[in-house]
């Protein structure tokens, strides 16, 4: 079973005695008798697939997790391949061509991209941001936390007279991330206005975000961590 490359754990199991038992087992056999002694292991990390198929791992965790050839789970976590199948793994690897997002190009698809460059994808993700500017996230598909969160501020009154704070004193108030903070704003799950007279380096008016909604969204997301 070290020949396999499985966890000390696994061996124990099937022994009958403690992981860290196989452990020394172990570590005395490498040390009286070298890496010899358990012979070369006909089994290949993922790692190693990657390197003997010169190929990107994505590819090949991404075949794996397909169920494309069996696989365990052994020493230090990794992904164990037997070598028998590593023809078939190279057949379900075959580079996968797909078309860009931006500018329709072919491109070979790589951990799910769907833009073929950098350039593009950075165009891609600000159209996609100028898409979901001003729209609530449908509450079915939204996160645990920002569906509790739209639940409650339904039933917050509004204030005559609200406090509104910039982004740093937002992020103090909630004590929630900035990229949280801005987040809320784009999607209208808080509401923003602008600065009347402070200017960004832009020369754009700062956004100025609900104080006392803040204070929900700070409960609604101390919740939903303390429940993860």
């Amino acid at each position: 079973m070290l020949a396999e490359r499985r966890k000390h754990c696994d061996i124990g199991a099937a022994v009958g005695v403690t992981g860290a038992c196989i452990q020394h087992i172990h570590q005395r056999i490498l040390d009286d008798y070298g890496e010899d002694a358990i012979g070369p292991s006909p089994y290949l990390s993922a790692q190693e697939l990657r390197d003997a198929l010169k190929i990107p791992i994505g590819w090949v965790y991404d075949a794996l997790h397909a169920g494309a050839v069996p696989f365990h789970r052994g020493a230090q976590n990794r992904l164990y391949v037997h070598e028998s199948d590593i023809e078939r793994l190279k057949q379900a690897c075959a580079p996968r061509r797909g078309t860009c997002a931006i500018c329709g190009e072919e491109f070979i698809v790589v951990n799910h991209r769907v833009t073929c460059s950098a350039r593009c994808w950075k165009k891609y993700f600000e159209e996609k941001f100028v898409r979901v500017r001003g729209t609530k996230p449908n509450p079915r598909r939204a996160i645990p936390w920002h569906r509790e969160l739209m639940a409650r501020l339904d039933e917050v009154p509004a204030r005559e007279n609200e406090e509104w704070l910039t982004l740093t004193e937002a992020k103090r108030r909630s004590g929630l991330s900035q990229m949280r903070v801005i987040w809320l704003g784009v999607r209208t799950i808080i509401h923003t206005r602008p600065d009347p007279v402070r200017r960004n380096r832009l020369g754009k008016p700062i956004t100025l975000y609900s104080a006392n909604e803040l204070d929900v969204a700070k409960e609604a997301f101390e919740k939903y961590r303390t429940a993860t």
